[in-house]
């Protein structure tokens, strides 16, 4: 595993446990998140646990932790699917309409076919995602999300991406 992909994962693992947070009312803020990204870090579409790390006035940051696929058969029709693991840290700002802008890794594990023999192989990679848009969080917990999310992958490829995210917070 990459120092990188390592260094993100126990980021990620700490501050989800950190804050305990309640409002005025001394009633617990909403701060799990589950949500449907179509388009971003996922690829086509990925299902996504979201936690709000800590909250400072109108600015907010939170950890993202996804899964998609491509392909759930390889092309000798065997169940062997493509699996995305995007992560993420987002920060942003406001009350209601929010700026939002996330950096992470996208981990993606792909099946392909060798060259010389056609036998079924994985390949692993880390791939570095961004994201820029508007969020919209309502108070009953309703999210949306538009923006622009763009991909290196392989830390070399620069691929565009658009984004659309609905989910609920709990």
């Amino acid at each position: 595993m990459k120092k990188e992909t390592g260094f993100i994962i126990l980021t990620l693992l700490f501050f989800n446990n950190l804050v305990v947070a309640q409002n005025s009312e001394n009633e617990k803020i909403k701060k799990s998140l589950l949500f449907i990204d179509i388009g971003g870090p996922g690829g086509y579409g990925s299902v996504n646990f979201g936690y709000q790390i800590r909250k400072i006035n109108k600015l907010k940051f939170s950890s993202r932790f996804g899964l998609a696929t491509y392909h759930l058969f390889d092309f000798n029709n065997h169940f062997n699917p493509d699996i995305i693991i995007p992560l993420g840290i987002n920060a942003y700002y406001g009350s209601k309409s929010n700026i939002d802008f996330e950096f992470g890794q996208t981990i993606s594990s792909i099946v392909y076919a060798e060259k010389n023999n056609y036998q079924s192989r994985r390949r692993t990679r880390l791939n570095t995602n961004f994201f820029i848009g508007y969020r919209y969080q309502s108070k009953q917990g309703f999210l949306y999300k538009l923006g622009y999310a763009p991909l290196i992958e392989n830390q070399k490829i620069f691929r565009h991406w658009a984004s659309l995210t609905i989910g609920y917070n709990f």
